[in-house]
């Protein structure tokens, strides 16, 4: 079956699927069409079942209804020359390059629509047994350490990827990740990862972080979503000591802590870790985290010898 036999029923349909989403123009100029671009190709990408597909020039069920359209849903896009889809494929590409590691490959083709005689752009997105493929720069609507996929039947959309999906995406890889250390575990070292997130999750961020160092251990998040005010600043603080509490009933030996938000609570987070269990603390950096410095109790008071 060709690629234009598969998605005749949905482009006939304007019926969006978990791999088809359908676009009716596509520019890499400016910096909010390309967060969309990223947006909608990683989503794709990280979405099981097959090869996913970005269709340019169609438009969806819900926008025909809305228009109340009777002669279908293609907009059409201009016929371009293999010379500039060659040109149009390495730009897609190097977008992807510079916004997601790591990055998915994706080609472009161009159908005729036969009762319209419109032509229409198929953005193919192969199925990646390197997923999940992580934001690691700002855009309009995207954030660094950002992974999407996408749900749904007729009308599916983007979302981030939620604990279960991203668990899914490491178990293909034989990568298992938990939420909590096992206290009755024989052995001595019982670490955990402790990923928190004020203005977004990144939970996936760091599953891909401990996958990629062959690191084994439980990945427990707190994430808040937004803007955190400075209002929510004791409460957040209170959650730290109750983290810290039950880290120490699960018999932690070693906190790896991965943090993204306001400097002042990162302060209160050393302060209520430190002299406490070996900490390593990890910064993000040119997309990807990398261990910074770890601190144990011989260091702090090091520090605080050094400083009376």
């Amino acid at each position: 079956m060709d690629v234009l036999e598969r998605l005749w029923p949905y482009i006939e349909s304007g019926d969006e699927t978990p791999k088809v989403e359908f676009k009716r123009s596509l520019d890499l100029d400016g910096n909010r069409d390309k967060a969309k671009f990223i947006k909608s190709v990683s989503a794709l990408a990280n979405t099981s079942g097959g090869d996913g597909y970005l269709v340019i020039g169609v438009s969806d069920r819900k926008e025909c209804q809305a228009r109340s359209s009777a002669t279908g849903f293609p907009y059409g896009v201009p016929e371009r020359s293999p010379r500039e889809i060659g040109d149009l494929e390495r730009q897609m590409n190097n977008v992807l390059a510079t916004y997601c590691d790591p990055p998915p490959s994706v080609g472009y083709g161009q159908l005729q629509h036969e009762s319209t005689g419109r032509w229409i752009g198929v953005v193919t997105v192969p199925w990646s047994s390197k997923r999940p493929h992580v934001v690691i720069r700002n855009g309009e609507g995207i954030r660094s350490q950002d992974i999407w996929v996408r749900r749904g039947e007729r009308d599916a959309a983007c979302f981030k990827a939620s604990r279960a999906e991203l668990e899914e995406m490491f178990a293909e890889k034989g990568y298992s990740v938990t939420s909590r250390v096992d206290p009755t575990a024989k052995t001595k070292a019982k670490p955990i990862a402790l990923a928190i997130g004020l203005g977004g999750s990144i939970q996936g961020a760091v599953m891909k972080c401990l996958y990629d160092h062959d690191l084994h251990m439980p990945v427990q998040e707190y994430a808040k979503d937004g803007f955190v005010p400075d209002a929510q600043f004791e409460e957040i603080i209170q959650d730290f000591n109750a983290i810290k509490a039950d880290l120490t009933q699960q018999g932690v030996t070693e906190v790896h802590l991965f943090y993204k938000g306001p400097v002042t609570l990162a302060m209160a987070l050393g302060l209520i870790f430190g002299n406490w269990v070996p900490l390593k603390v990890y910064s993000f950096s040119e997309g990807v985290y990398r261990l910074q410095i770890k601190f144990d109790k011989r260091i702090v008071r090091g520090y605080i010898a050094a400083e009376t």
